[in-house]
């Protein structure tokens, strides 16, 4: 999809969610949550939309969206709602670390598939450059790297 046409896309998008109540934004949460095959569900959507991404990638993809992200998201919703029924006057945010983990992942594997190879190749290059200096170990944390990449599976940046 060109940029201008993602563009419109999101654009289009975003006016359709905004029209929402928030009772109706609940029904469809509660829809998804009800769904009792979900992961299997968004992942022929993934594979659909993805048609050339590798299936490891797919399904790496359709766990973190489709199964873990909703479980992550009620639970993170009702931690809130624990720091206002508590004497605990601290919110401690687990839960919500743990969505994002899940949200970080699927961006993850948004930023990867539309560039292919273009964007690996960079990696690539550097896993390259590793091994015809002889660097055994920067060459296989280098490959550990990639390999995270590729499945999606690389933790979250730390900011600290």
């Amino acid at each position: 999809m060109k940029a201008e046409k993602w563009v419109e896309h999101i654009q289009e998008r975003s006016k359709r969610w905004l029209s929402l109540t928030p009772d109706q934004r609940l029904e469809l949460g509660l829809a998804l949550l009800r769904r009792t095959d979900r992961k299997t569900e968004g992942l022929e959507r993934l594979r659909k939309f993805f048609p050339s991404a590798p299936e490891e990638m797919l399904q790496t993809a359709a766990w973190h969206l489709y199964s873990e992200a909703p479980r992550a998201a009620v639970d993170f919703l009702a931690e809130i709602e624990l720091t206002l029924r508590d004497d605990d006057p601290h919110f401690h945010g687990p839960a919500g670390v743990d969505l994002l983990y899940h949200f970080y992942n699927f961006l993850q594997f948004r930023a990867l598939v539309p560039r292919g190879g273009a964007g690996l190749l960079e990696c690539v290059e550097e896993l390259q450059e590793f091994v015809e200096s002889g660097d055994k170990e920067g060459a296989l944390a280098h490959l550990k790297t990639l390999t995270e990449k590729l499945t999606a599976s690389e933790g979250a940046p730390d900011f600290d």
